[in-house]
């Protein structure tokens, strides 16, 4: 259940960068600016998903980079 307070702390613990997602127009920090006006929407794919069982593509791209651990730290 994607509940208003859900998305707006899982938006708060996102880090505010100007870099965009795979839409390319929306930066995190404008995702946070914008969220109070866009939480209906949001809730309202949040629980079709599930129940649909589609997830767009690009919901499911992810960028992994590698920790490198400096030994003696």
């Amino acid at each position: 259940n994607a509940s208003h307070e859900i998305i707006l702390t899982a938006l708060g613990k996102l880090k505010s960068k100007n870099s965009t997602g795979p839409d390319r127009i929306i930066s995190t920090g404008l995702m946070k600016c914008i969220a109070p006006s866009i939480l209906d929407p949001l809730s309202h794919l949040f629980h079709i998903f599930p129940k649909t069982g589609f997830i767009p593509t690009c919901l499911k791209r992810a960028v992994i980079k590698p920790l490198y651990i400096i030994q003696g730290r």
